[in-house]
């Protein structure tokens, strides 16, 4: 029965996953790709780099709640791997 859970929520995750590619890819032949990709060349290097900064600053928090989740267990893990499967 278990065994039957696990694989439920699998194919769930993998059935959003895979209507979340189909949202963006329908929205951007909406729009249309050459008027996406020249407001992504258009846009300031500050707000470009503003938005790695951001998104560097997102993946460390996620990491640190997943550290403070392992803690909380009393589960060791190396940092490399709990960073790689913070993603």
């Amino acid at each position: 029965m278990k065994r039957l859970i696990d694989r439920s929520i699998q194919i769930a995750g993998i059935i959003c996953f895979a209507f979340a590619v189909w949202i963006v890819w329908r929205e951007g032949c909406r729009v249309g790709w050459y008027h996406l990709w020249q407001l992504i060349l258009t846009t300031t290097v500050w707000v470009l780099i503003t938005v790695f900064v951001l998104l560097i600053c997102d993946y460390l928090v996620l990491s640190g709640y997943d550290i403070l989740a392992l803690r909380y267990l009393k589960k060791k893990m190396p940092f490399p791997l709990v960073l790689r499967a913070s993603s």
